[in-house]
């Protein structure tokens, strides 16, 4: 997609797209998950006027203390945008707070800790051990809510908060029993007894996939999610600036075949070396 600057923008806003998101290539990963999260908005609402999607209180944070992953995409884009927003050094503000909040999350947590701290990537296999790391969590996420919450509790990146965020509370993962037994939150108990207000979620899950498999028709990688908090902690030295990392410009500036390539390309040659 080839856009002019007074095009309107590929996110549906009715903006110009040099008003909008002139910095984004409309054929990149990142415009992707931003039509992405439009698309769950669009769900959440259309359940809403069909009487779902009811559970959740507003204003409500409890969801927010809790550890959960996010995708690289998904924390660069966040990063990217919260710098714009807020600048650079409330954004190493955000970052140095993160790391006193990690060295807290280990100390309860240790095997998911070292999981986290290992970037390791590669395929299902790595998929499996996150799997097994992280369900051995066993504490809320470092004890105090989440670094994105502002003085009164409100979250400060709500239109761009990753897609954990906008699945709690509104979609169940399927109809199987094991799934049924799990807590949605403190708040709002088990998703077996709130099946009636709770949206199905496979397709959505399946699209969520996209963010996390890189792959090409030869070659897959799994883009692990990580911890917020962890990632933040971690670009407190690799990220220092968001807004010139090239890690960051490459996802936003290259089309999605373009970056896939260049991501395959890099883990390839890692397991060489």
């Amino acid at each position: 997609m080839t856009l002019g600057r007074n095009d309107l923008c590929f996110c549906g806003s009715g903006k110009k797209y040099k008003r909008c998101h002139p910095d984004i290539n409309p054929d990149s990963l990142i415009a992707g998950l931003i039509n992405y999260y439009k698309k769950l908005d669009a769900i959440i609402l259309e359940g809403k006027a069909n009487g779902k999607c009811n559970l959740c209180r507003e204003s409500c944070n409890t969801c927010c203390n809790h550890y959960f992953a996010v995708s690289s995409t998904e924390f660069d884009y966040i990063a990217y945008e919260y710098t714009k927003r807020y600048g650079l050094n409330k954004w190493q503000e955000l970052t140095s707070k993160a790391k006193v909040k990690w060295e807290k999350f280990r100390e309860h947590n240790k095997e998911t800790a070292e999981y986290e701290e290992n970037m390791e990537e590669g395929g299902i296999d790595v998929f499996n051990r996150y799997l097994k790391a992280t369900g051995k969590c066993k504490t809320t996420h470092e004890d105090s809510p989440c670094l994105f919450l502002n003085e009164v509790g409100q979250c400060s990146i709500y239109d761009i908060r990753p897609f954990i965020c906008r699945f709690q509370g509104y979609f169940r993962y399927d109809d199987s029993y094991e799934n049924m037994e799990s807590t949605i939150c403190e708040v709002l108990g088990k998703y077996r007894d709130n099946c009636a207000s709770l949206l199905l979620s496979e397709e959505i899950l399946n699209e969520n996939s996209e963010f996390i498999f890189i792959q090409c028709k030869e070659y897959s990688v799994y883009d692990r999610p990580h911890s917020l908090t962890f990632l933040l902690s971690y670009s407190d030295t690799y990220i220092r600036n968001p807004l010139t990392a090239p890690g960051v410009l490459k996802r936003y500036k290259l089309s999605k075949d373009e970056f896939t390539q260049a991501r395959i390309a890099k883990v390839k040659q890692t397991c060489i070396d």
